[in-house]
C-alpha cells in the first residue's frame, strides 16, 4: 500500500483547502490519458468508483486501479521545487524501506 509522509499530507491538505473542495475531497493519482506510463495528480471532490482510498495524517489520496498497482509499496513525499520552477512543491515517489 502507498505510504504518505507527513510533509506530503500537509501539502495535500493545503492543496485541498486552497481549491475550496468539499469535505472528503482528496488528491487523485491516475495514469495520464495520452501517456498511460505517466501518472497525473489532481484534486478531486470524491474518489472515482473503483479508486482505492488511502488516508494518512489527515490527508486523503484516491488511487486509480493502475496507479494503485504502480504505487504499491511506495512512499509519496514532497520536495521543495527547484529555484525558478512555477510550482512551490514537487511530489516524489520512492520505494518503501525494506524491513
Amino acid at each position: 500500500m502507498l505510504t504518505i509522509t507527513e510533509t506530503a499530507a500537509q501539502v495535500i491538505n493545503t492543496l485541498i483547502s486552497d481549491s475550496q473542495m468539499p469535505e472528503g475531497a482528496g488528491l487523485r493519482i491516475a495514469p495520464q490519458q495520452d501517456r498511460s506510463e505517466m501518472l497525473e495528480l489532481s484534486v478531486a471532490p470524491a474518489p472515482a468508483e473503483q479508486d482505492t482510498v488511502v488516508e494518512s495524517a489527515g490527508a486523503t489520496v484516491f488511487l486509480e486501479p493502475h496507479a494503485e498497482e504502480a504505487l504499491r509499496n511506495q512512499v509519496l513525499d514532497v520536495q521543495p521545487a527547484m529555484q525558478g520552477e512555477e510550482d512551490q512543491y514537487r511530489f516524489a515517489v520512492t520505494p518503501q524501506p525494506s524491513v
